[in-house]
């Protein structure tokens, strides 16, 4: 008795990972990113909205009371190690990269998917599997570049193969 899996079987499996497990991840961290990006600078927009309306509406005798002055220095504080966090982490960028390879998982599914509709015997099939293998490396190694790129402050297309 033998686990041994033909070409066919190779391309149904490839299919479920590409399906149940990289379009959930992209999808996920795309969302993450962007939750995170507006939850921050919200925060960010709030904190200083904040500290203003508080100088501008606090009669000029209450300046000198403990609690406005510590609300005047800590809230813009707070505010900008916020912004500070939100840049560090590049949630913008890296929501974009995220949709960037999601777009490119959904194209490798349709396209795994039409390649395994289309294979009849063994070598198309095995042909189709290193193809498809080959894309789905290509993917992941495009992220990584995308992902240092941002690390490094520089904004890149995609350097997915062209379409």
């Amino acid at each position: 008795m033998t686990d041994k899996k033909n070409h066919e079987d190779l391309i149904r499996d490839l299919i479920s990972q590409i399906r149940e497990r990289e379009i959930p991840f992209y999808s996920l961290a795309a969302k993450a990113n962007n939750i995170g990006w507006y939850t921050f600078a919200l925060l960010s927009i709030v904190l200083s909205a904040a500290a203003s309306l508080i100088a501008a509406l606090t009669p000029a005798e209450q300046l000198k009371d403990p609690i406005i002055r510590g609300l005047l220095i800590t809230l813009p504080i707070i505010g900008a190690t916020v912004t500070a966090v939100m840049r560090s982490f590049n949630f913008h960028e890296r929501e974009r990269n995220r949709e960037i390879g999601l777009i490119e998982a959904e194209r490798l599914l349709r396209k795994a998917e039409s390649m395994f509709a289309s294979a009849t015997t063994e070598p198309e099939y095995k042909e189709a599997y290193l193809e498809l293998t080959d894309k789905l490396a290509a993917l992941s190694h495009d992220q990584h570049a995308l992902d240092v790129a941002t690390r490094k402050g520089v904004q890149t297309l995609s350097v997915v193969e062209p379409r």
